[in-house]
């Protein structure tokens, strides 16, 4: 399981997404923090995009290379390793490399330009949001062989946990805003 895991995040630390994405952080994450002198405000700016756009590069990712390697999988399981160790390695290679391409490219301008516990809280949220996003999408992927179905079913999962979600719990609040929902509008929210 270790090879299998160091191949993969050898190849997927090669990868043209893997480096645009972290890039792209790097850019958007410095820019931010140079227009406004105040941190805390880059940060809430920060957080939106995360909430955006670590989910969505998550489960297409995830998605596609799951379905791009296929053949590959199929030679290693061809000897004898158990399916879920191989899955357990390309998740853990996935994740490991998603989360250098988030801590490069939101860290390191947090570290030297937002030094505060909200810039250190967002990390460890945009961190574990690829973690639990790059799952769903490995399970979407085994449970569908169609490669667009697979990257469909991803997408209306995105769709779904990004805003039809919000919608749905604000639509409650109103609703029901006569009564306190204080306790329940923390637990719908977290």
């Amino acid at each position: 399981m270790i090879k299998i895991s160091k191949y993969l995040l050898r190849d997927l630390l090669q990868h043209k997404v893997i480096i645009t994405y972290g890039l792209v952080l790097l850019a958007i994450t410095t820019i931010l923090f140079r227009m406004d002198d105040q941190a805390d405000k880059a940060i809430i700016s920060i957080m939106n995009i995360t909430l955006l756009m670590i989910p969505l590069v998550s489960l297409i990712f995830s998605t596609i290379y799951y379905y791009n390697s296929y053949e590959f999988m199929e030679m290693v399981l061809a000897q004898p390793i158990a399916r879920k160790s191989l899955i357990a390695s390309l998740y853990i290679s996935i994740c490991t490399a998603l989360t250098l391409s988030i801590l490069i490219g939101m860290g390191l301008p947090m570290i030297f330009m937002a030094q505060s516990s909200l810039a250190y809280t967002l990390l460890p949220i945009g961190i574990l949001y690829t973690w639990v996003f790059v799952a769903v999408s490995l399970w979407a992927s085994v449970w569908t062989r169609d490669k667009a179905k697979g990257i469909g079913l991803t997408l209306m999962i995105w769709f779904y946990f990004t805003i039809l979600y919000d919608a749905i719990v604000l639509m409650l609040i109103f609703q029901f805003s006569d009564y306190p929902l204080e306790k329940t509008t923390l637990i719908l929210s977290s």
